[in-house]
């Protein structure tokens, strides 16, 4: 157990320490500079706990000593799905808070205007253009992936339907990676921060390719 909490201290820490290191404060706060923040906080920590999720998914043998064997390894797996789940319903529930402050007549509800876009598209343009598509695939796979986490939990799920429920992470997770490309910080892949993600993209591509996700709870 002293790993594992070692190891969620490390990676709690790290993320915060890397998202205070890539982020840059607005000079006036308000509703939508803070929820803003918040996405960007939530988002990473949830997307880089699902990608170590399925990393320990296929049992990397490299990490059985380090992390105190497989058993140790189910447990840490556990505990980042318990993360994932969190940090995504937190995530939602940040993007929400504006609208809800609306509706109680709390926040008139304006946003901060947007730079306009060049009349030729950099790369940062035309992910600008796709936010929309991004902000509907990552809120059809958030509900996805609760209802898959929840059954995770579940324990009195039979082994062989949670089995097959639990493969379609690996769908949920690529659209993820998607909404997490589109919608993070742009300026975060010119930091560490943004050389995490893409080196958890990658790590968990590569073991896409060597071995499936193996269901365990």
């Amino acid at each position: 157990m002293r790993n594992i909490k070692l190891t969620l201290a490390i990676f709690f820490g790290g993320i915060f320490a890397l998202w205070l290191l890539a982020t840059s404060f607005p000079d006036q706060w308000g509703v939508y500079p803070i929820r803003n923040l918040m996405l960007q906080l939530t988002g990473a920590i949830s997307i880089l706990a699902m990608s170590a999720c399925l990393i320990l998914a296929v049992r990397p043998k490299i990490l059985e000593t380090p992390l105190g064997g497989l058993d140790k390894m189910y447990r840490l797996h556990k505990w980042l799905g318990i993360i994932a789940l969190s940090g995504s319903i937190l995530h939602w529930t940040t993007k929400q808070f504006p609208k809800w402050l609306v509706k109680l007549g709390l926040f008139d509800g304006k946003k901060p205007p947007r730079p306009p876009m060049q009349e030729i598209l950099t790369l940062k343009d035309w992910l600008a253009t796709q936010r929309h598509f991004a902000e509907e695939v990552g809120e059809i796979a958030f509900y996805v992936a609760i209802v898959l986490l929840v059954a995770a939990l579940i324990k009195r799920i039979p082994y062989r339907w949670f089995a097959k429920l639990h493969i379609l992470v690996v769908p949920v997770y690529l659209a993820l990676v998607w909404h997490t490309i589109v919608l993070v910080n742009f300026s975060y892949w010119s930091q560490p921060l943004g050389w995490l993600i893409i080196a958890a993209f990658r790590c968990r591509h590569r073991l896409f390719a060597d071995c499936p996700v193996q269901a365990h709870r």
